[in-house]
């Protein structure tokens, strides 16, 4: 038994357990493929140029624009949504490092991947402490939330 302990232990999937419990490296190891795209989006929306709102607006603009001339059923919208959302997740690693060049990557780079990750891991923590209020709410004091 004490034998299987240690065998275990040493085990190749130790890397995978370290990660799971920290979930800052667990989510910039899911983030690999995205983090050449995250540093300018980052950017983008902390508007660090005066130029940022204008595309913002713009951009929000012209997709509307094409809902309103379209005008497609709701279920097509969500179907174009959901197609949207693939290709842009299957395309973005693939193509990302290519065109934004993986060799530049600095220490600069990787400090603010780290930020970008940190704010990604608050967001996730409150969306589940808001859920678990909710939850607790509802359980508790059914005739307010219903």
């Amino acid at each position: 038994m004490e034998e299987e302990r240690s065998i275990d232990s040493n085990n190749f999937n130790s890397d995978e357990s370290q990660e799971r419990k920290d979930p800052l490296s667990q989510i910039k190891h899911d983030l690999e493929g995205w983090r050449e795209v995250l540093l300018p989006l980052n950017k983008l929306l902390n508007w660090e140029k005066s130029v940022y709102p204008g595309i913002i607006v713009g951009s929000t603009t012209f997709i509307f624009m094409l809902i309103w001339y379209f005008q497609p059923s709701v279920l097509t919208t969500f179907s174009l949504i959901g197609l949207t959302l693939s290709l842009v997740d299957f395309l973005v690693p693939l193509v990302g490092p290519t065109v934004l060049g993986r060799s530049k990557w600095t220490g600069v780079q990787e400090k603010q991947y780290e930020q970008i990750c940190i704010r990604i891991l608050n967001f996730r923590y409150h969306v589940c402490e808001f859920t678990n209020s909710a939850i607790t709410l509802k359980n508790e004091r059914p005739k307010i939330v219903s």
